[in-house]
């Protein structure tokens, strides 16, 4: 049984959840709602669209907004930052050019999952199709406490910890789907070229820190020679 080719029905699906929530919140608005563009977690989306706004004006340094002293700026959130002088340079709305960020972060994180399992499981094409199933679509096991979502307050992590898992990442905002494809070439065992690591490990800090502080060890650790630890493995 030859397995399916990427992208699979279960992506389909997928990114279809990414795409349609928000076709229909846009297609809902009207004269008294206007949609802001952010589905889940609005303040830190807003916040996302407010660095962009200061890239849009021409800064590659943050300044904190809300102070009496906003100092020189710090080269920091420079992914936003970014995709406000992209906005810029093509003339297109923060929000077109940050939705178009955020999914094709998402395409990129399914090529990563693919990707990852595919190193994983290198010998059995049919069990690495079904592992980037179930990391696409399967939560933990709060889960299961779905039907009664309403009563348990925020929910368990599956719900909102959205750099965690890769259905509510692509979903949630531009730079965790980014982020995770990422760590997940990282991650994934067998060879890859030192530019590769530098590259991705550089971009990885610029998204998540913690990632990075996380798939380089581990990184490091799958090129270690077991006999002798202290020698990092070329091939």
């Amino acid at each position: 049984m030859r397995p399916r080719k990427f992208p699979d029905p279960v992506a389909w699906l997928v990114l279809a959840w990414w795409v349609v929530p928000y076709g229909l919140a846009w297609w809902a608005q009207g004269a008294e709602a206007r949609f802001t563009g952010v589905l889940i977690n609005p303040l830190d989306g807003f916040s996302y669209l407010a660095k962009m706004q200061q890239g849009f004006h021409g800064a590659w340094r943050f300044r904190l907004p809300y102070t009496a002293d906003p100092g020189p700026g710090a080269y920091l959130f420079l992914f936003h930052l970014f995709l406000g002088h992209v906005a810029r340079w093509l003339s297109l709305p923060l929000l077109a050019v940050y939705h178009a960020a955020r999914l094709s972060g998402a395409v990129a994180l399914l090529a990563a999952l693919r990707f990852f399992f595919n190193r994983v499981y290198a010998r059995d094409p049919v069990r690495a199709r079904r592992a980037f199933r179930w990391a696409l679509v399967g939560s933990g096991l709060g889960g299961l406490l779905f039907p009664w979502l309403a009563r348990v307050g925020d929910g368990p992590l599956d719900f909102w910890l959205a750099e965690a898992y890769p259905w509510l990442a692509g979903f949630a905002n531009a730079h965790f789907p980014w982020a995770l494809a990422a760590m997940l070439v990282l991650l994934a065992p067998g060879p890859l070229a030192p530019w590769a690591q530098a590259g991705l490990a550089a971009f990885l800090s610029l998204l998540s820190p913690f990632g990075v502080a996380l798939a380089l060890p581990v990184r490091m650790g799958l090129h270690l020679d077991p006999r002798r630890p202290w020698r990092v493995l070329t091939d």
